[in-house]
């Protein structure tokens, strides 16, 4: 009885010790992704993005983004063919046809609430998203970590989840929007931070 005993206390221990461990590694990956907010000035990535209504899939595109300083660039192509450029400095933002003819203009808030997954053009405002959502779950994924927030949109006050999948430096390969079984999932690839980007090329105005 004394052995179980003894048993029983060191798998209590060990318990313990792994709770706290995944406590302090949830904690410093937050923080990680937190400090991106002042570490991240330059970026470009491509990513492909898919739209789906009870996993059957309604829409797919691909895309190339920019960003330097506070403008950001989002080209989105389909079939290979640019459909749509936004430009955006986080205050208002032009959307542009594949000629570069400006065909609408608009407050960035108001733009930003009426997109499938506004968290792809909020890079570098992490700390906000923490903010504004209620952390759902979070699980170590072999070199990875899942992110699962709960958020709750103002206009039909209704409940969505905004999944981050972080690499190794917290930074995001994948983000996810869910609500009302609409699913919009993009997937990052060809990720440069702080690298030099090519200038922004304007478009007509």
């Amino acid at each position: 009885m004394k052995v179980s005993i003894n048993k029983l206390f060191l798998v209590m221990v060990f318990s313990l010790l792994t709770l706290n461990c995944f406590a302090k590694t949830q904690e410093e990956v937050l923080a990680k992704f937190s400090s991106w907010d002042k570490k991240l000035e330059n970026l470009s990535l491509s990513f492909d993005q898919q739209t789906s209504f009870e996993d059957i899939l309604i829409s797919s595109s691909m895309g190339k983004l920019v960003k330097e300083g506070e403008n950001l660039i989002l080209d989105t192509y389909e079939n290979g063919k640019l459909i749509q450029r936004a430009w955006t400095d986080k205050k208002i933002i032009r959307i542009f046809d594949p000629e570069g003819n400006l065909i609408m203009t608009s407050d960035w808030k108001t733009w930003q609430q009426a997109q499938t997954n506004k968290a792809l053009f909020d890079f570098g405002n992490y700390a906000q998203v923490l903010k504004d959502h209620t952390i759902k779950s979070f699980t170590e994924q072999e070199e990875n970590y899942l992110l699962v927030l709960e958020g709750n949109n103002e206009e039909d006050n209704q409940t969505y989840e905004l999944t981050f999948l972080l690499d190794a430096q917290s930074f995001p390969v994948q983000i996810t929007l869910e609500s009302q079984g609409v699913k919009t999932q993009t997937d990052l690839k060809d990720i440069n931070i702080n690298q030099e980007v090519k200038p922004l090329k304007e478009s007509k105005k």
